[in-house]
């Protein structure tokens, strides 16, 4: 898959923003798929989710840096603040450093603060070839140059490392050389009774104080002792073998939901995620509507915003029959802090029906593949945002809402397009995002 980079600048003036769409078409032309405001942006579109969008499905950010840019980043000012307020603390925390690429635009070197420990890739007029070739390689995770492979182990060092070797068993092994040697002794002994059966003779073994424990513990493996025969599985684990029909990964048909853009039903699929006797852990395998964690702008937990409330009543008398209810099982969620930025994350709630938190959401999934969702056309209709870069069974997928807090209580976290766990978060009222319910099952 062609890499995807969000451009952050300054617009500084007309000759340098040309500069930059320069910059953004010589990568496309070098297979690198470019976010960038002068081709993607349009009169009433919000700028906000433009850039919330563009850099969470983003493999890099490009960071242009010049004086402007690094001014405006300190104050916060503009399109280059917003961004800040945006990548900053993802910057901070982020292992993986590579997402955030600072290119040095001009001399003398300005970098925002987040960024002074970071190495930076030089695209000055004295060195942009060289800059260039830099940067694509960056972009596509790739080294400048090749690593060389190990060569062969010089013979001198192998002669050493061999002394020392043939030291160190000496030394491990004490009196008796080795498991080798010990069965030399019972062969030797072995012989010299065959010896004396042929010629006639009685020819005894010259013991010494080590034999008897030679020839009894002959066996090179140590002890002569049988092992155990193998028992018969428990009843009790037979019953609970048999009670576990479904296994990790499985799919369960329950329920029914809107599924196609008019609206029309189909029976809800569920992926297991978690078995425990006669109960199961379930999500839907699609996002199956668009639902905001919040209905309004403000200050919220899972315990208060509307979405919580719109799963366990909404979806749970749209979604199931009476006979089907009665196999739900209420939970008593705890609802964890957001661990990266210390946002609360509210009191317990007792749901029917609830969405992952951060860390449900890495436990249960082994992977970004494993956590990317389809959307339903359902969804789609309802204003879901979907991305046909990604595919899950062979169609687009998109985001979806998890119940942790983001890096403030504004701030809901989800699940990316590319099935990254998104802890910054976005705005609670945002109308994009899908939802994917979970529930625990009786089987």
């Amino acid at each position: 898959m062609n890499p995807k980079v969000f451009i952050s600048y300054s617009w500084k003036d007309d000759e340098y923003k040309e500069r930059v769409r320069k910059l953004a078409e010589r990568l496309l032309s070098d297979g690198v798929e470019v976010i960038l405001d002068q081709w993607d942006m349009r009169p009433g579109y919000d700028m906000d989710y433009f850039m919330e969008h563009g850099i969470a499905d983003s493999s890099s950010v490009l960071i242009l840096c010049e004086k402007s840019y690094a001014e405006k980043a300190k104050e916060r000012v503009g399109g280059v603040g917003k961004e800040t307020i945006i990548i900053s603390p993802e910057a901070y925390h982020m292992r993986d450093q590579q997402k955030f690429i600072p290119v040095i635009m001009e001399l003398p070197r300005e970098l925002p603060t987040y960024l002074g420990p970071v190495m930076a890739v030089n695209l000055t007029e004295a060195n942009e070839e060289e800059g260039y070739r830099d940067l694509l390689c960056a972009v596509y995770g790739i080294g400048r140059f090749e690593k060389p492979t190990p060569g062969p182990t010089p013979e001198w060092i192998i002669d050493r490392l061999g002394t020392k070797q043939k030291t160190e068993n000496v030394r491990q092994n004490g009196r008796y050389e080795d498991k080798g040697d010990r069965l030399g002794v019972k062969q030797q002994a072995e012989n010299t009774q065959a010896k004396g059966k042929s010629s006639g003779e009685s020819v005894p073994v010259k013991a010494d104080k080590h034999s008897d424990d030679i020839l009894e513990r002959s066996d090179i493996s140590g002890y002569s002792d049988q092992k155990p025969a193998l028992g018969h599985t428990p009843e009790w684990v037979k019953d609970e073998i048999e009670n576990n029909q479904y296994s990790v990964g499985d799919s369960i048909v329950f329920g029914s939901y809107p599924y196609t853009a008019d609206g029309r039903k189909k029976e809800l699929e569920w992926e297991v995620l978690a078995v425990e006797k006669d109960r199961a852990l379930v999500i839907t395998r699609d996002l199956i509507d668009c639902v905001k964690y919040n209905e309004t702008f403000g200050d919220v937990t899972w315990k208060t915003c509307s979405l919580q409330k719109w799963m366990n009543e909404t979806f749970f008398e749209k979604a199931f029959r009476k006979e089907e209810q009665s196999r739900i099982i209420e939970v008593t969620n705890t609802n964890p802090d957001n661990k990266r930025y210390g946002t609360r994350g509210g009191g317990r709630t007792k749901d029917m029906v609830f969405a992952l938190s951060i860390d449900e959401a890495n436990k249960y999934f082994k992977d970004n593949r494993a956590r990317r969702a389809p959307v339903t056309p359902y969804a789609e209709a309802k204003g879901s945002y979907i991305n046909s870069n990604y595919k899950s069974r062979g169609c687009g997928t998109g985001w979806w809402w998890l119940r942790s807090p983001g890096i403030n209580s504004f701030k809901a976290t989800f699940v990316n397009s590319d099935g990254d766990v998104y802890e910054r978060g976005i705005y609670v009222n945002y109308p994009s995002v899908s939802v994917r319910p979970a529930l625990w099952l009786h089987l």
